[in-house]
């Protein structure tokens, strides 16, 4: 089976398009955001684009660290 994978739309837009760049902003993003020991099993999180719902999103992603090891499947609705 072949997976086809879309090009980026929006890299350098509402995010950065260079990878190593993105993967710091991403970082900055989730350092900035206090462990607060919770154990989330769904979240909602925005996508607006990290200049402007990055914060927020990080908030949201935060909530499933501690399950990281235990997330199995992920259902994304858009």
């Amino acid at each position: 089976m072949t997976t086809k994978v879309r090009p980026a739309a929006v890299a350098g837009l509402v995010y950065p398009a260079a990878t190593a760049t993105l993967e710091r902003n991403v970082a900055e993003l989730l350092a900035a955001v206090p462990a607060d020991g919770s154990a989330a099993k769904a979240i909602i999180a925005p996508h607006a684009g990290y200049p402007y719902s990055g914060p927020t999103a990080a908030h949201a992603y935060r909530l499933l660290e501690s399950r990281r090891d235990q997330i199995t499947r992920v259902v994304l609705l858009g």
